[in-house]
């Protein structure tokens, strides 16, 4: 009887969850630290280390205004091409932005993807982080800092 005991019980605390949360996981935005011309389009330096248990990429919004690119209903919004590197070291990171390429260049050192798109010269950029919710939708992190694309 005693063992029966212990073994339900045992049980009891495999099926319960005792340290469950109700909140929401929140995902770091990259902080945009410069962007530049390059022969193909533009790069962004990042500042970014997701960790997060779920994260999912960057999507890129563009706008004419700084509170458009900030919107998330941004008219232009590109996610970023397969990882080259991930975000997990306190270091400077590439982001490219280019129409002619889909990911990142082999022998790439810390660039982290390609948005595949051509960004609009005085045009304002932002970037989200994504985090999978579950296998269906995405939540996004706060906007970065807004740069104006040269």
């Amino acid at each position: 009887m005693v063992v029966r005991s212990a073994y339900c019980l045992f049980l009891f605390s495999l099926i319960r969850c005792f340290h469950y949360s109700t909140s929401e996981q929140t995902v770091n935005a990259p902080v945009l630290l410069g962007i530049e011309r390059i022969a193909s389009g533009h790069r962004l330096k990042v500042a970014a280390q997701n960790l997060e248990i779920g994260f999912a990429g960057y999507r890129l919004y563009e706008g004419a205004s700084e509170s458009e690119a900030r919107s998330l209903d941004a008219p232009t919004q590109k996610d970023c091409g397969p990882f080259g590197t991930l975000p997990a070291q306190g270091v400077e990171y590439a982001m490219d932005i280019r129409a002619d390429r889909t990911t990142v260049e082999d022998g790439s050192v810390n660039h982290l993807c390609v948005f595949t798109h051509a960004a609009t010269p005085g045009n304002y950029v932002v970037v989200r982080a994504l985090l999978l919710r579950d296998l269906q939708s995405q939540a996004t992190s706060i906007a970065s800092n807004a740069l104006i694309a040269p």
